[in-house]
């Protein structure tokens, strides 16, 4: 059983969220600016996001989900606030300054309801982290579940003697918690591109890294079994 897509798709939400967030910040910090050199006066900002497709794959016989994607920040058609100060530079003959049409009740609703959102998203990666968790020790499938120890499918397994199954599957296990090091120094310094992705690796590596020790586990109560046998 795969859990990327679900991961997948609680990441897509967090990034839509977090750039609410952004937006928003953007929003409530230009709230009191005036007009710049050129003239120009500052729109709030709002983020468009569409709909993740959807569709019943009859083939297979499975649903294919997808997350929200932003397509784009685009300007709020508002009108500038006018406020009544004679003594401003920026002021007209009238005495009134335009200040950008921000409205605060809406950036700070906009702002709560994008951090709730952004919480739901995260329970929502925990509670399929859990499931995950959950099933890796005993399911039928659980190499699925947290890739590496799955590399090898049974097609590519033909041949192949079970040492060197699980020399493999610690190979590709090390090699992703390598890469998971260089995305948390890069994180670290700055340099991440994507927050929410890091996030999603680090779940992967931490299920697959789970499994091997699971794997572990059983050879090593299997060994004491057959220690244990009279002959």
């Amino acid at each position: 059983m795969d859990y990327r897509a679900a991961f997948q798709i609680s990441a897509a939400g967090m990034t839509v969220e977090k750039a609410r967030l952004d937006v928003t910040s953007v929003n409530l910090a230009n709230m009191h600016t005036t007009r710049g050199a050129d003239g120009s006066l500052f729109q709030p900002l709002r983020v468009v996001a569409q709909q993740g497709a959807s569709a019943f794959a009859q083939t297979y016989g499975a649903m294919v989900l997808a997350g929200p994607s932003i397509t784009g920040v685009e300007e709020a058609p508002v009108d500038p606030r006018m406020v009544y100060e004679p003594g401003n530079p920026q002021a007209d003959d009238s005495g009134f300054v335009a200040y950008p049409g921000v409205d605060q009740v809406a950036e700070m609703v906009n702002l709560v309801t994008a951090v709730r959102a952004y919480e739901a998203n995260v329970v929502a990666m925990n509670a399929t982290r859990t499931i995950a968790a959950l099933a890796s020790p005993g399911s039928a499938e659980p190499a699925a579940a947290a890739g590496p120890l799955a590399s090898a499918a049974p097609e590519q397994a033909a041949g192949k003697g079970f040492g060197e199954l699980v020399t493999q599957g610690l190979e590709g296990l090390n090699h992703d918690l390598v890469a998971t090091q260089g995305d948390l120094q890069a994180l670290a310094l700055g340099d991440a591109g994507n927050l929410h992705q890091v996030m999603m690796r680090l779940e992967e590596t931490r299920l697959a890294f789970q499994l091997a020790v699971q794997v572990r586990n059983r050879l090593v109560e299997a060994y004491q079994d057959v220690m244990r046998m009279q002959v």
